[in-house]
């Protein structure tokens, strides 16, 4: 298996094995919320680690690394932006926009620390 696709399976595992139980309990997600959770992940996931991926390759080809924390703060707001819209249309959970953000924050620091451990 390819390292990029590795990296897609882990990376959308490890998301979804974070922020589901962190919408669970944090946001008190139930039933059709935890379906929605699910599949928002899936939509956001993948197309953000591979604009990582691709954008990071270009980045270090060209000597611009020290952009990376932009890079990684654009992704990571976009994917709050559309997870948000999904939350405000598909749920009548109060504060979609802070459901978004704390969840997506939960599992960035959690898997960046994960990363720094392993």
């Amino acid at each position: 298996m390819g390292v990029l696709v590795k990296s897609l399976m882990i990376s959308l595992l490890l998301t979804e094995a974070l922020e589901l139980p962190f919408c669970i309990l944090a946001w008190r997600f139930r039933g059709r919320e935890i379906i929605i959770c699910a599949l928002v992940n899936i939509v956001t996931n993948p197309p953000v680690v591979l604009a990582h991926y691709y954008i990071k390759r270009s980045l270090a080809a060209s000597g611009g690394l020290k952009y990376l924390p932009l890079v990684i703060i654009g992704l990571e707001l976009a994917a709050v932006i559309v997870e948000w819209l999904f939350y405000r249309r598909c749920t009548d959970k109060k504060h979609p926009f802070f459901i978004s953000l704390t969840a997506n924050a939960f599992s960035y620091l959690t898997g960046l620390a994960l990363s720094l451990i392993l």
